[in-house]
């Protein structure tokens, strides 16, 4: 394929910076890559330009984030550039923990990486009780920071406690009240912060430290963090790394937390090593997780980047990109020369089946909430269609609700008394939820959770805990497999494509609520649009039950559903006059949209009318 302008613009810039003298301080390099651009396909040709100038795979590191976007990327490098080039790509986890094992000189196989690493240590200091696992009997003691609690209580200290361990690890802060409490208010925790609070975190992160140096004990944050947290005990491995790297790349960018962009400034030396970092800050979604919701500016401040822009998609038609440009008027995303014209729908409810009539297409559907998202996969497959929620994290968090529920209630879990256990268990929390400022998203998002319970088990009825962990195994699977239906939330969606994309229940989006922030306002409008970028051939926007086209805040007039926009009269009472008016307002409609407004005159007036009337 021909390079666009901006593709070879890109391999200049990367060009230049190989020739640069090492006298001579090299600048990052920041590519403002929008939604469909062909990232990975830049990152692969910039490693063949690395490679045709004598640059070796060890001297080149391509940081991914996730296991499945490391083995698409090595596989795209291995029939480009050559299998050798498959090992330059990482996760920075990975190449955090490859650092940190030279520099202890200990092997992979001494370290035991544990994910409830931070849970164990809590236990032991009894901050929190020891569980097995989902719905097993937790350990009970008088706590150190909590006496004479109800149990709900204590369950969210102990979830939120664990919380703050992990944000003052990727934020990188030390355990003070005032980060604490900084953290609690930007990430919505109910835990109240006092200095024995404190005290307890600061003992946790001490002694995770001190097993990670000692014990070889880590979990995954932990592969980071220990590194960072020693970089005087590492110092001479970071140095031996910044001088072998000649080039260090970063994808999706704009979705980097503190402790990763601190972990990328212990690596890079302008003297001897230059970062291009690639992303779209109109993607940025993850600032819930602790990323930071301005990480393209960061990226240019922290590395002196020259930006360059890589606007041309090569996903979606001409129609849906022509659609984003008129919502979000500052991105100037473009289709490409040989891009199709593109189709957009607008479904009612109950035609959503219609979609996937064509076995040869693949599908992808996502959601702004989670309980749609669910109602829609139930729907789905009492029909015999393949389908999967592909977001195992999801399928955790509404397994974690289960059984607040069933605690909740004080009685073992019963199919024939969970119903009012939920109604109970929803009614007191809202209570409880009236008290903060932000009360609206926080109501929110329990009414979509339980909402999202109650889907399933009206659907399934589980007899016990162990049939949930069944159903939510079968259910939420990010395995690759046989062809289907892939459903995600929006989060989860990103990056995912389908020859047709539908949005189900496009008016939830954007969520707004009061005393929303600006930062969250913006990853609302994110979200739409990563969801809008989705398509290769056809976008469905599939309303909610009674809903119509006009409830779909941010689609454009003259996308709303054509039969609206006729007088309402029957069939044989259309004049003349009111089929001309009607016609005379196609040119406001983009070319996608006439095929559907011819086919509503015919269905009104007959072919032979229309006929004689052209």
């Amino acid at each position: 394929m021909e390079l666009s302008k901006y593709q070879a613009d890109i391999l200049q810039a990367v060009q230049q910076r190989i020739n640069t003298p090492p006298c001579e301080a090299i600048k990052g390099l920041l590519i403002e890559a929008l939604a469909g651009t062909g990232k990975s396909f830049m990152l692969v040709e910039i490693c063949s330009l690395l490679e045709s100038a004598g640059v070796s795979p060890d001297q080149v590191r391509l940081v991914v984030f996730g296991k499945k976007n490391k083995t698409d990327l090595a596989n795209k490098l291995g029939l480009k550039v050559g299998n050798n080039w498959k090992n330059s790509v990482s996760t920075l986890h990975s190449l955090s923990f490859q650092i940190l094992r030279e520099a202890l000189n200990v092997s992979s196989k001494i370290f035991k990486i544990e994910s409830w690493k931070y849970r164990d240590i809590a236990s032991d200091f009894k901050f929190v009780r020891y569980s097995e696992g989902w719905g097993r009997d937790r350990k009970e003691f008088p706590g150190t920071l909590f006496k004479n609690c109800p149990e709900d209580i204590v369950r969210q200290f102990e979830c939120d406690f664990l919380t703050l361990l992990e944000l003052l690890r990727l934020y990188c802060l030390d355990a003070t009240v005032e980060n604490l409490v900084k953290l609690t208010i930007l990430h919505q925790l109910e835990i109240i912060i006092s200095e024995e609070v404190v005290k307890a975190a600061d003992k946790c992160l001490s002694v995770g430290n001190q097993t990670a140096l000692s014990a070889y004990w880590l979990d995954y944050t932990d592969m980071s963090w220990v590194l960072w947290k020693n970089r005087e005990l590492c110092a001479g491995t970071l140095e031996k790394y910044r001088s072998q790297f000649r080039m260090i790349a970063v994808d999706e960018c704009q979705d980097t937390d503190q402790l990763q962009l601190n972990i990328l400034s212990l690596l890079i030396n302008p003297a001897k090593n230059f970062l291009v970092a690639v992303g779209d800050r109109h993607q940025a979604v993850y600032s819930f997780r602790g990323c930071v919701s301005d990480g393209m500016v960061k990226f240019t401040e922290l590395f002196n980047c020259k930006i360059l822009p890589l606007p041309v998609n090569y996903r979606c038609g001409r129609s849906h990109l022509e659609l984003v440009r008129k919502i979000f008027l500052s991105i100037p995303i473009e289709p490409w020369e040989g891009a199709g014209e593109g189709e957009i729908k607008v479904l009612k409810h109950g035609d959503f089946l219609s979609l996937f009539q064509d076995e040869s297409k693949s599908y992808i559907g996502v959601c702004r909430k989670n309980a749609p998202l669910l109602v829609f996969a139930i729907k789905l497959l009492a029909v015999g269609k393949p389908v999967k929620i592909k977001d195992r994290s999801l399928g955790k968090r509404v397994l974690d609700e289960v059984e607040r529920i069933i605690i909740n209630s004080k009685i073992p879990y019963d199919c024939g008394t969970f119903f009012q256990a939920l109604s109970n268990y929803k009614s007191e929390k809202y209570n409880k939820l009236l008290k903060y400022k932000d009360r609206e998203a926080r109501i929110s998002l329990l009414t979509d959770m339980l909402a999202a319970v109650l889907a399933l088990f009206d659907a399934y009825q589980p007899e016990s805990f162990h049939d949930w962990e069944v159903l939510i195994e079968r259910i939420f699977d990010e395995s690759d497999g046989k062809r289907c239906i892939n459903l995600y939330s929006i989060h989860s969606g990103k990056g995912g494509e389908g020859d047709v994309a539908f949005i189900i229940e496009p008016e939830l989006m954007p969520f707004f609520h009061k005393g929303q922030t600006a930062e969250e306002k913006a990853q609302e409008d994110n979200l739409l649009y990563v969801a809008l970028t989705r398509p290769k051939k056809i976008l469905a926007l599939v309303l909610g039950e009674d809903k119509n086209p006009s409830d779909i805040s941010w689609l454009p007039q003259e996308y709303i559903d054509v039969p609206r926009k006729f007088p309402k009269k029957l069939e044989s009472e259309i004049s003349q006059e009111d089929l001309f008016e009607a016609l005379g307002k196609l040119e406001k409609f983009p070319r996608a949209k006439l095929r559907t407004v011819l086919r509503e005159i015919i269905y009104r007036l007959g072919k032979e009318s229309v006929a004689d009337l052209l």
